[in-house]
């Protein structure tokens, strides 16, 4: 019976899977707001170390 070592997770990786789990959740929590509120939803979001930025619009067309 062969056994496969665990692969670790590097300390970076891990970091952007953290912020990757946090904007999804935010941006998540944005549209269930906008849906549940009918209101316009303006997010942007900047990552501090690399300077990305995610823009999220959500517009209530009637």
């Amino acid at each position: 019976m062969d056994i496969q070592p665990k692969l670790k997770t590097k300390p970076a990786d891990a970091a952007n899977q953290k912020a990757r789990r946090r904007r999804k959740s935010l941006f998540k929590k944005a549209s269930e707001y906008s849906s549940e509120y009918d209101a316009d939803i303006y997010l942007v979001l900047r990552i501090k170390k690399s300077g990305k930025i995610f823009v999220l619009v959500l517009n209530i067309k009637y």
